[in-house]
């Protein structure tokens, strides 16, 4: 089993007093996986985001050859949680979503976290880009 701790410093300074979910319990299951081991409950512009307990994550889906330089557990690894969510459920609540808010939402959260801007511009891009297989692939949870 292992904890990841995110840091909210940077955004309790910038932004005021948004208290953002702080840790993620996850066990590792194998083949570079992720089992969430309790929900993740986030608040976004668009609802609350309810990631449950039991899904299973790559957090960031960075090709090896590049984890050097984006490991895929790094300070975006919420964000990518809850992206890999939104792509396997495509809904917040009972609302369904599209691809788009689940990549804005991606996006607004690694910043939330203290992604530098050009790296989440990179991450955003990249799931822009490269993310229409997977959103058609995905059969809700």
């Amino acid at each position: 089993m292992i904890y990841i701790s995110m840091s909210t410093e940077k955004m309790t300074k910038k932004r005021g007093k948004i208290e953002l979910p702080k840790e993620m319990k996850l066990e590792y299951i194998g083949c570079e996986r992720y089992r969430l081991l309790d929900n993740i409950v986030y608040p976004t512009k668009h609802g609350i985001v309810v990631v449950k307990q039991g899904f299973t994550t790559d957090f960031a889906s960075v090709p090896r050859f590049l984890w050097g330089i984006f490991p895929p557990d790094s300070n975006y690894a919420y964000a990518a949680v809850l992206h890999d969510w939104l792509y396997a459920s495509k809904i917040i609540g009972s609302k369904k979503i599209s691809r788009r808010t689940a990549d804005r939402i991606f996006y607004d959260t690694m910043r939330k976290y203290g992604v530098n801007n050009k790296i989440a511009f990179v991450f955003w891009m990249a799931v822009r880009l490269f993310g229409k297989k997977r959103w058609k692939e995905a059969k809700g949870v």
